[in-house]
């Protein structure tokens, strides 16, 4: 059960270079043993430990050959045909396998430490449109003037019924991470979330650096997937935003919200079938509703808004445009758009640590 002699067997070197450059080296060492019984293990133990032939790692070295940036990589014994003492041991030598790295680009082999892994890409969307720039076409100008922000409307300045649909570009945008545990309590928080102020994902040492307006980043989910690499057990965990930059528009009267919409938040046209019915409101006469008029109209809050074109009024065919307080809107006036806040989970997206 021992190794008696290990030769080089110079006639059996091979080497190899890829489109990369790297090389690849085998080269051949006769080893045999004094008992035919021996096997590999008894081989890869003399190799491994007997100082007497090249350690795992080592640079390739053989006969005239010396090329430090392939490194041994395997040792694999094979039997002798017809020889029940000797042993072909074959070793392979090859660039070292390319490790992971920490966000300061060190090598590691922890896989707590691997840099985070980022992935940008673009979805396509259908939208209905609320509003666009009139650019022309009508021969009335009294509809809309050119360059004016407003409801898409014909040239009876009726709004489009089904509205016009636009296709427009989200951002993708996946962060994912290797967590001892998986954040179940983040993610049941950040479900369908809504991030409530602008915030910045800055990562110099990944070049990347972006800034996200309030309301415009919406969480699709926060996903995980258990691993095992050596003796660490982890959670690779998948950060999934889909980001919407649409710019607010400028030139929008918005009686109630402040601030035109963008991203998540909607404004939605205010208009209807029926004008606001309560104290002190105006009804079809134009006289002030009071307190002591009819019980039922008091309790519905509303009147049905009537063409007036006959002496009674006919029922309108459209919704006519309201003006932010309930009452149609007169000749001249600016389309009142309301602002909506459309997903009820808002955040700050500084808890995520992106």
């Amino acid at each position: 059960m021992t190794v008696t002699s290990a030769k080089k067997s110079n006639l059996r070197s091979t080497g190899s270079v890829n489109e990369r450059g790297q090389r690849e080296f085998t080269s051949v060492w006769r080893v045999e043993t004094d008992n035919a019984l021996d096997g590999a293990q008894v081989v890869l133990q003399y190799a491994m430990t007997s100082g007497a032939m090249p350690l795992l790692f080592s640079g390739y070295a053989f006969g005239n050959d010396l090329d430090l940036g392939a490194f041994l990589l395997e040792i694999r014994p094979e039997p002798v045909e017809g020889a029940p003492f000797a042993w072909d041991v074959h070793l392979r030598y090859g660039p070292l396998p390319e490790r992971e790295r920490t966000e300061d680009n060190e090598p590691t082999d922890d896989p707590l430490q691997y840099r985070d892994r980022i992935e940008v890409g673009w979805v396509k969307v259908e939208q209905p449109v609320e509003k666009a720039i009139y650019l022309g076409g009508m021969s009335n100008a009294d509809v809309r003037a050119l360059g004016q922000l407003g409801p898409v409307v014909n040239s009876a300045n009726n709004v489009y019924d089904p509205p016009l649909q636009i296709e427009r570009s989200l951002m993708s945008l996946r962060i994912t991470k290797n967590l001892p545990n998986y954040p179940a309590e983040l993610a049941r928080m950040f479900s369908e979330a809504v991030n409530e102020r602008a915030f910045a994902i800055n990562k110099p040492k990944y070049g990347f650096k972006l800034l996200v307006p309030k309301w415009a980043a919406k969480c699709e989910g926060i996903t995980g997937s258990s691993q095992s690499e050596g003796n660490v057990n982890y959670w690779e965990v998948s950060y999934d935003l889909l980001i919407d930059f649409m710019p607010p528009p400028e030139k929008v009267s918005l009686r109630f919200a402040g601030e035109p919409a963008s991203g998540w938040h909607a404004d939605v046209l205010d208009r209807g079938f029926h004008r606001r019915g309560q104290a002190g409101d105006l009804n079809e006469a134009g006289v002030a509703i009071s307190s002591s008029d009819d019980a039922k109209l008091l309790r519905s809050k509303k009147i049905r808004i009537t063409d007036m074109q006959g002496d009674l009024g006919e029922p309108l065919a459209d919704p006519s445009p309201l003006n932010g307080l309930g009452q149609p809107l007169q000749p001249g006036e600016e389309s009142v758009y309301l602002h909506y806040q459309t997903y009820l989970n808002e955040r700050s997206f500084a808890l995520l640590n992106l």
